[in-house]
């Protein structure tokens, strides 16, 4: 497993964005989702991923105060909560991983409460479903890496997307539904490496709309500093570089943080 933390200065007012997620541990990789996420938010948010690989909702709530203690939750501007591929394993082939559809409809649930009643607003929560599942190439790769049948089918992922987005609608949250909508596109096997893994086509398109989805939802979130085409420094503090990073008496962020709120 991997966790990616990226921080800006300590002089710096900004924000979060937390990214809990299983099986997308990769999301930093070269021409990933999650890094295509952190450049649209340069200056305004910070993006903490916590990517676990081969997790499950119930493993995933088992760790959730310990990647994310309450007091952590300040200043969050949003969460992503990506979860279900590994859910939705076959119970007949992959015990391990599998976990019913009720119990992750629970789970989400309560992970999604845990995020509420440390002081998020629903419409700071971002649900993305599992995506669709290339079965041809996962049957092959489940052959070659482990040397057993299919462990997974779509229809049966589709099930736990369709369960991600009940509760997204009842509880009024973000929503990326992937199942959906990469199936929209004919070619869209192209969007996996081995059936279940996003290609780099597949982390174009998750990019693609989720930063619109960010981008929206922190419009009202400031940007750290002024630009550096604005920016002027009397002349009396250009040689303080302390007081230039504070910034604060030279007009550069505001003496106050204001809470961001979102759409």
């Amino acid at each position: 497993m991997t966790v990616t933390l990226l921080f800006l200065s300590r002089f710096i007012v900004h924000y979060y964005l937390i990214s809990f997620l299983s099986g997308r541990q990769f999301s930093f990789s070269q021409g990933g989702w999650g890094a295509a996420v952190a450049d649209a938010l340069q200056r305004k948010c910070d993006v903490l991923n916590r990517g676990f690989s081969g997790y499950n909702t119930s493993w995933a709530r088992f760790i959730l105060r310990q990647c994310f203690p309450g007091e952590m939750l300040t200043g969050v501007a949003l969460v992503t909560l990506f979860f279900g591929a590994n859910d939705a394993s076959l119970k007949e082939v992959n015990r391990i991983q599998h976990v019913t559809l009720d119990d992750y409809r629970t789970n989400m649930k309560a992970i999604l409460q845990y995020f509420i009643d440390g002081g998020l607003q629903a419409n700071q929560v971002i649900l993305i479903t599992p995506p669709p599942l290339g079965e041809e190439k996962w049957a092959v790769a489940c052959m070659e890496k482990y040397g057993s049948p299919i462990n997974r089918s779509n229809a049966n992922t589709g099930l736990y997307a369709k369960a991600c987005c009940s509760v997204a609608q009842e509880f009024g949250t973000g929503l990326l539904d992937l199942w959906t909508s990469m199936q929209e596109d004919k070619h869209w096997l192209r969007f996996f490496n081995d059936g279940l893994h996003l290609s780099q086509d597949g982390s174009t398109f998750v990019a693609e709309r989720l930063v619109k989805i960010v981008k929206e939802r922190t419009s009202t979130c400031p940007r750290c500093f002024r630009t550096g085409r604005t920016l002027t420094l009397p002349a009396q503090k250009r040689a303080s570089c302390s007081e230039t990073f504070m910034g604060e008496r030279l007009g550069m962020i505001p003496s106050k943080v204001v809470a961001c709120s979102t759409k």
